[in-house]
């Protein structure tokens, strides 16, 4: 932490301030660093304890002589690259933040609410709508046979196609990892029916927690969704890196049908922060909206701490939720419903 050492005798042969950073693992070796614009140290030599004293500072005058004394135009290249990469990566967790934040807005009220994106990718509209409202009394333990659907708009708005297929790649695997639960459809907006499993709402749905950490780990499958923190979440996601889970596991959020498909809750993450616990508030209109009506209606929601209001149009498709089990057949059976009924106008 903070700055270290300035090396002084090699600081007067480079004409500029070279720095002396040392082996954490071993004091017998020494490193020069230079940081010309604070942005980033670079390391110009590094030696063996003895030598580097004796050799180090007729090789920092060298190397000043030539030139040669930090960061080639090809190692700014790299690291812009490499910094590009990072915001990046930086930009689409904080985009499925959000989504979270907007699954869990929608799931209250079954309405349609708008993602607060990051300028990244504010020129392309996103929304998501749940179509069950949230219910303390889902069941952990058979979440994973009760099967639900969500609706993703991605607007054309002024964007390109290069910021929509960035916000396709990264939402909608989020959401569903088996791409044959999704289906897509063109009008004015590209639309996403995407069916999932209660099991995977309440693992996303219930990741208000603080942060846990995320490493570079390799663990095997994970055989069951874990409750996790947010922002670990998403990190973990984009970067492909492993996750600690509520109950301590480890597991790495990135897969698709073959690992990461209808898997079950994890009954310790469960134990150890119950869904149905206080904190997480239910709509009111979970146990009421199976009126044949409401599918159907207009309405309007608040995103929480936004006070944006959002219209609500019909969904694309108006299936109830299904309770029959999330196997393979079920869910394609499911998949064939919707085939069926978008050959069916809906305006």
């Amino acid at each position: 932490t903070g700055r270290p050492d300035r090396q002084d005798e090699m600081t007067a042969k480079a004409g500029q301030t070279i720095y002396e950073v040392r082996d954490h693992s071993s004091a017998g070796w020494r490193g020069a660093v230079v940081a010309p614009d604070d942005d980033c140290a670079w390391l110009v030599y590094f030696d063996a304890h003895d030598r580097y004293h004796s050799a180090g500072p007729t090789t920092i005058n060298t190397k000043s002589k030539n030139n040669k004394l930090g960061p080639s135009a090809l190692d700014r290249r790299i690291r812009g690259l490499e910094r590009d990469i990072r915001q990046s990566s930086q930009a689409r967790a904080d985009l499925l933040g959000a989504l979270v934040d907007s699954l869990i807005a929608s799931s209250h009220t079954t309405a349609r609410v708008v993602v607060e994106t990051p300028t990244r990718f504010a020129s392309a509209p996103l929304s998501v709508q749940v179509t069950e409202a949230l219910d303390p009394e889902w069941d952990p333990v058979d979440a994973h046979e009760q099967v639900g659907d969500l609706v993703v708009r991605i607007g054309f708005g002024s964007s390109g196609s290069a910021i929509r297929d960035e916000l396709i790649r990264t939402c909608v695997p989020f959401l569903q990892p088996d791409s044959s639960m999704r289906e897509s459809i063109i009008r004015d907006e590209l639309i996403v029916q995407i069916l999932v499993t209660r099991a995977s709402l309440m693992q996303l749905l219930a990741t208000e927690r603080p942060l846990l950490p995320v490493e570079d780990r390799k663990p095997p499958p994970p055989t069951t969704l874990h409750y996790t923190a947010k922002w670990s979440l998403t990190e973990a996601f984009v970067t492909g890196r492993a996750v600690r889970a509520v109950c301590g596991q480890w597991w790495v959020p990135v897969g698709d049908e073959s690992t990461h498909a209808a898997l079950p809750l994890c009954p310790e993450c469960e134990q150890e922060t119950p869904f149905a616990r206080p904190g997480i508030s239910f709509s009111a209109s979970a146990r009421t909206r199976d009126s044949p009506d409401q599918s159907a209606s207009s309405s309007s929601c608040s995103v929480p701490d936004s006070g944006r209001s959002c219209a609500t149009p019909p969904p694309l498709i108006a299936l109830a939720t299904s309770s029959a089990p999330a196997s393979r057949a079920a869910m394609n059976s499911r998949r064939s419903v919707i085939l069926i009924r978008r050959c069916v106008p809906t305006r």
